[in-house]
């Protein structure tokens, strides 16, 4: 993580470990906020139903699904 001060050398070396991490601002402040990616309609569509990146249907994990159906008697 971004170190504030000079721990173990020069300022501008932890804004360069910074920068190698991600930080989007010199302050080491990193955005873990994605924009989501572009895809045409129909994929987008298909995606919401079964999401193979994240192995998600209809926006949950299998385990989820069983986590409502135990909750629901």
């Amino acid at each position: 993580m971004y170190v504030v001060g000079r721990v173990g050398g020069s300022l501008s070396v932890h804004r360069e470990a910074a920068r190698r991490m991600g930080a989007d601002k010199a302050n080491g402040v990193v955005n873990y906020c994605t924009a989501a990616a572009q895809r045409p309609l129909l994929q987008k569509i298909r995606y919401a139903i079964w999401n193979p990146e994240e192995r998600t249907f209809l926006g949950r994990t299998g385990h989820r699904w069983v986590m409502v159906d135990v909750n629901n008697p």
